[in-house]
């Protein structure tokens, strides 16, 4: 038996909770963020879940080639700067290829930008921009142990020109990029587009997009279209597409 949680909002809870046959679970609301505890006989796997039962520290060993001995990741950034990520439960360890479309597809194109990275996760799209260059850095995340996540990795690299915090309509609002950072699957990026419409209406903005399976190449390429989006570059990695779109 193993222990799982997923994190979510109202409108979404019962799709999920459905979808994975869940009956019998524990809630706990953090301002309209739900965290959903539960167990399960099964393996579960979904792109959702988090299993309670990870060792962190393992997991990356075996699934980024980043991993060293001391515990840390450490992905060249250049000038003889690594990145430093702790092994936890922010997504982004840089095993996923998704990850590191972003990151090659960021990296000639951050310089003096103000970024916000929606869906942070372990903050590695926001520190990766800080050290290249980028005038100030957003991170937001819907999942509070990311945030915690995110900001133990801030410390670890020191540096100074970068927030991360919960996901909040107001942070959105004020805080006016010049870059949006998006590496999520195509269902999450739906409930962002869902929760923050306001989204729609930003203008001169690069949009760095990953997250996109190759087979859903052109609906996305249509969705960006509806959106006055401007393909700029694509890029492939492992079944995976990454975009450039200037609005």
């Amino acid at each position: 038996m193993g222990c799982y949680k997923f994190t979510t909002d109202l409108l979404n809870k019962e799709r999920l909770l459905e979808d994975l046959g869940v009956v019998e679970y524990v809630e706990v609301d953090d301002e309209g963020v739900l965290s959903i505890f539960f167990e399960s006989d099964e393996d579960l796997k979904s792109d959702s879940l988090v299993s309670m039962d990870v060792d962190w520290n393992k997991q990356s060993e075996q699934h980024s080639e980043y991993y060293c001995s001391d515990g840390y990741m450490h992905f060249p950034m250049g000038k003889d700067r690594d990145l430093l990520l702790l092994p936890g439960e922010g997504f982004g360890d840089l095993s996923h290829p998704t990850t590191l479309l972003t990151l090659e597809l960021m990296r000639s194109e951050v310089y003096g930008e103000k970024v916000l990275d929606i869906g942070s996760g372990s903050g590695v799209l926001s520190l990766a921009a800080s050290i290249w260059g980028a005038q100030d850095v957003l991170g937001i995340d819907i999942d509070p142990e990311a945030v915690a996540h995110a900001n133990i990795n801030l410390e670890v690299n020191a540096l100074k020109n970068i927030s991360f915090d919960r996901s909040d309509e107001e942070y959105l609002l004020n805080y006016n990029p010049s870059m949006i950072v998006i590496n999520m699957i195509t269902s999450e990026q739906d409930v962002v587009w869902l929760s923050y419409p306001q989204l729609g209406s930003y203008r001169n903005i690069v949009w760095i997009i990953s997250g996109i399976l190759l087979e859903q190449k052109d609906e996305y390429l249509l969705f960006a279209e509806r959106r006055g989006w401007i393909l700029q570059k694509d890029l492939e990695r492992d079944g995976w597409i990454g975009f450039i779109f200037h609005s």
